[in-house]
Parts: C-alpha cells; sequence; structure tokens
C-alpha cells in the first residue's frame, strides 16, 4: 500500500468514524484542525483528505474498529510509519525507549504503572507491554490502576 491509496481507503471513512464517535461535522473538523467546508467536502467525496489529514486522522482515531478493520491492523501509528517510511526496523530502538524514559511507579498482579520521565505522561501496561490506560493526570492513572489491581483480586 502506498500513501495515495491509503488516502483514498480513508477519506471515505471519515463520516464512518465520525459516526462511530459520536461527532458532528464542527467536532470532527475541529479535532483534525480542520474546517467544517473540509470535511464537509471529503464526506461528500468531492475531495480526498490530505496526506496530513489522513496522518491526523489515523492517529487520533487509531482505536477505531473501522480503521482497525478496514487496515488490518491494531497498532495504527505504526502502521502508518510504514507506508510513509517504506521499511521500518525499530527492535533496538524500541527496547531502548521502554526501558529509560519510563519510571514504574507501581507493580502489581500483572499490571504496571509507570510515568513517562520527560512529559511526565502516566500508563498502565501488562506484563506483556500492552498499554491498557494513559493519562496526563496522576490521580486519575492511580485510580485506575487501584481499580484494575482489585477487579484483578476479585476475578
Amino acid at each position: 500500500m502506498n500513501e495515495k491509496e491509503l488516502i483514498e481507503i480513508l477519506s471515505s471513512k471519515i463520516k464512518l468514524v465520525r459516526s462511530e464517535f459520536n461527532y458532528n461535522q464542527d467536532e470532527m473538523a475541529n479535532i483534525l484542525g480542520v474546517s467544517k467546508k473540509t470535511i464537509v467536502q471529503i464526506e461528500k467525496e468531492r475531495q480526498l483528505a490530505s496526506w496530513t489529514i489522513i496522518v491526523t486522522f489515523a492517529s487520533l482515531f487509531r482505536d477505531s474498529t473501522i480503521i482497525q478493520r478496514e487496515l488490518g491492523e491494531e497498532d495504527i501509528v505504526y502502521f502508518l510509519q510504514t507506508v510513509a517510511r517504506k521499511n521500518i526496523d525499530l527492535k533496538d530502538k524500541q527496547k531502548w525507549m521502554n526501558q529509560s524514559l519510563w519510571k514504574i511507579i507501581d507493580e502489581r498482579k500483572g499490571y504496571i504503572l509507570q510515568r513517562h520521565v520527560i512529559t511526565h505522561y502516566y500508563r498502565i501496561i501488562n506484563q506483556l507491554g500492552q498499554r491498557l490506560f494513559s493519562s496526563f493526570y496522576k490521580k486519575s492513572a492511580v485510580r485506575h490502576f487501584n481499580e484494575m489491581v482489585k477487579q484483578d483480586l476479585e476475578d
């Protein structure tokens, strides 16, 4: 797949994804940083979205089942990187990034609460490194972490 093919596929999915997340055209335009007129033109298939809009759209809505199903990929950002860069070898870089930029705050019952050392962004991952929750708010991250641990104890 190349950029042009991806643009064609995802341009046709903007309205569906907008509906999936219950946004109106004004809200979608604001999220994507474009005018409502642009959204209307794309949704009516009068124009295709630009590469920049598609990258923004797919990244911000990477949790969309519509996008994931259409592309056959859960990690949409990695998919976008591959389309744009053609080849990616992240095995050594990914290992370094995950180990050195995240401080473990708490670890219980297979859940790990971490804080990014630069951005102070919080995340909860499982033992496989799969992200389960993300937040910029420590209280929210701690609360979710405790709820996950408690739920796991009850099960």
